[in-house]
């Protein structure tokens, strides 16, 4: 079985997201009804501590994602896909995992950064695992040092993303085999938007993100069609129920 896990801070307050969630699972639920899907609620425990840093608190939070989704994986016991809940699943991802990998990650169309932070495919194993602490302690790293931050921040942004382009650039810090993956197919950010109907995943991050509350007057063509998707499906003029984030300043992670 895989499982699908997004991370939900309750006390954010940003209120796009249970929405959001909601058209997360009932995406999965259509696409990988195999699929196990959790989302990981937690509470944001913010440092005490001024910082003079632009964006600090963004940092703070991706940093404390990515915490949440290593103790996913250190628990896990079989395949993970973790992912950014302002996503949306068009598509069955399970045979990315018959690809040889320990870890897959989503690379730009437009290589501005060069990758995306938003979807992490990880097989349980014992690499993986240990990738994922080596990850994590690099985060940290960053939080807590601004100079090594920027040297990855100005060609990676964000802050999960920096780290982890320090891993990648840094190869023998881990025996983890890396692979990459198309966000064109697997994490369809902006550049990718208009061909959203070639991806499995997109993810809504910018101003698609922002519509989601409420729709523009005119919209362009593409974005009228991915609203078809995403939107619930009506039944008899009324919403049919379902059972039931990352933003970094650089607006890139």
């Amino acid at each position: 079985m895989i499982e699908v896990k997004t991370v939900n801070f309750n006390n954010l307050n940003d209120e796009r997201y249970p929405g959001m969630i909601e058209a997360l699972k009932r995406s999965f639920s259509k696409n990988m009804k195999s699929a196990k899907f959790e989302v990981m609620d937690t509470e944001f425990l913010p440092i005490r501590q001024k910082i003079d840093r632009k964006g600090f608190h963004d940092c703070q939070t991706n940093n404390y994602k990515l915490k949440v989704w290593n103790k996913a994986v250190q628990n896990a016991t079989s395949d993970l896909i973790l992912l950014d809940a302002d996503m949306f699943c068009r598509g069955d991802l399970s045979k990315v995992f018959d690809q040889d990998f320990d870890i897959a990650y989503t690379t730009r169309t437009s290589g501005q950064p060069p990758i995306n932070g938003g979807v992490i495919f990880v097989k349980n194993t014992i690499k993986a695992k240990q990738f994922f602490k080596e990850w994590t302690a690099a985060d940290d790293r960053m939080l807590a040092d601004i100079v090594f931050h920027d040297q990855y921040r100005t060609r990676y942004k964000g802050m999960n993303q920096s780290s982890f382009g320090y891993m990648l650039e840094n190869r023998k810090l881990t025996k983890a085999i890396l692979h990459s993956l198309p966000c064109a197919e697997y994490n369809a950010c902006v550049e990718d938007w208009p061909n959203f109907k070639k991806a499995k995943l997109v993810h809504l991050n910018g101003f698609l993100g922002n519509d989601v509350l409420s729709r523009p007057e005119t919209m362009p063509e593409w974005e009228t069609a991915f609203f078809k998707e995403y939107d619930p499906p009506q039944k008899k003029g009324k919403s049919v129920d379902v059972d039931t984030p990352e933003e970094d300043v650089d607006a890139n992670e």
